[in-house]
């Protein structure tokens, strides 16, 4: 008897067990933490939404806009795309500082939560886009910030919604077309956008990331990288737009940028290695544009100057790794007129001020 007992009792425990688990009361009380957390939830968003109205007022948007890049880390996961609606509801605010301000918390939402982000990559770009159509420039800065922030945080997720694209899948072309696409609409703006892509700024606007974000950047971003140099420089070879130029050099001032600080920050130098063989090529279009593009467009020649004198600082003037790959280059493969020498000689006949700092001898 004593025995059947005993072999009974861890049953009859069992069963108890179950049926507590299952009892009106516990359901009753997990239906309750469930009503209080959906309370909590919706009294959240009804605060959240209140801030964003206030981002109207000129007298309450910085504070509104401050709180709510406070609030932003703590959101639930739940809760990032019902904050993120709010935000993209707001079509045509009346303020430039407010779109301004929305472009700038969606940023924040990237950046704090881009898992969540990366499910709504389609509309963040749609309403990118249209932000960009505003042409205001402090909007289009806060758009640059934007992209970097999908760039550094959301095309890294492993499971990204992207817009209709063509034939293509990888993030970083995908999001370019988008940009590519508006340039006709939207001009230099999306251009502006495309060099967040490539080489991203932190969330001040001019700051660059740290070492290993930026490092991570590079290595992810090296395919595109390394197509996208070769579509520029095709456009450039033998052609007589000169006009388009422009565009172009500001891409290019980029892409060097991310080379530079990739070696710098990372020891990463495959970018450099990428970016040398083109120089020659990069060389003739601005002497090009300079002999026979239009003598009004001053733009065209600031950017060719920057672009020129950016190329020798980090790949000739500068104690880097690609210094003496450059001088090889310049013996064995480049054409005799752009040797270094005559780069500089061509910065020198421009009589550019900052030129007396490096204190060469041509």
């Amino acid at each position: 008897m004593e025995a059947n007992f005993q072999r009974r009792a861890p049953g009859r425990t069992r069963v108890g067990s179950i049926k507590d688990s299952l009892s009106p009361k516990g359901t009753i009380k997990k239906k309750k933490q469930d009503r209080k957390t959906k309370e909590r939830q919706t009294q959240e968003i009804s605060n959240l939404n209140v801030l964003i109205g206030r981002l109207e007022d000129r007298d309450t948007q910085q504070q509104a806009f401050a709180t709510l890049i406070e609030c932003f880390p703590g959101l639930g996961p739940s809760t990032v795309k019902e904050v993120y609606a709010l935000i993209e509801k707001n079509k045509k605010p009346g303020r430039s500082s407010t779109r301004r301000m929305l472009v700038l918390l969606i940023a924040a939402l990237c950046r704090c939560h881009p898992v969540q982000s990366a499910k709504l990559l389609p509309r963040i770009l749609s309403y990118t886009c249209l932000r960009l159509r505003d042409k205001h420039a402090k909007t289009t800065d806060a758009c640059v910030i934007l992209v970097s922030a999908i760039a550094l945080y959301v095309l890294p997720c492993p499971t990204i919604s992207l817009p209709d694209a063509g034939s293509t899948t990888q993030p970083f072309e995908v999001v370019a077309a988008v940009f590519a696409k508006e340039t006709s609409a939207v001009g230099e703006a999306a251009t502006r956008c495309l060099c967040g892509l490539l080489h991203p700024v932190d969330f001040d606007g001019v700051s660059v990331p740290g070492p290993s974000t930026i490092l991570a950047h590079a290595v992810r971003i090296r395919p595109f990288f390394k197509n996208l140099l070769a579509d520029i420089v095709a456009k450039m070879d033998g052609s007589t737009m000169f006009a388009t130029f422009s565009s172009l050099f500001l891409l290019l001032q980029s892409a060097c940028l991310l080379a530079r600080d990739a070696q710098e920050k990372g020891s990463f130098t495959q970018l450099g290695d990428d970016f040398a063989p083109y120089i020659s090529s990069i060389y003739e279009a601005i002497e090009d544009s300079f002999q026979c593009g239009p003598r009004d467009n001053w733009m065209l020649r600031k950017r060719g100057l920057e672009l020129l004198t950016l190329v020798l600082d980090v790949f000739a003037l500068q104690e880097s790794v690609w210094c003496s790959t450059v001088e090889i280059a310049k013996e064995s493969e480049f054409e005799p007129s752009c040797s270094l020498a005559a780069m500089i000689r061509f910065l020198s006949s421009a009589k550019l001020p900052f030129l007396l700092q490096w204190r060469l001898n041509v």
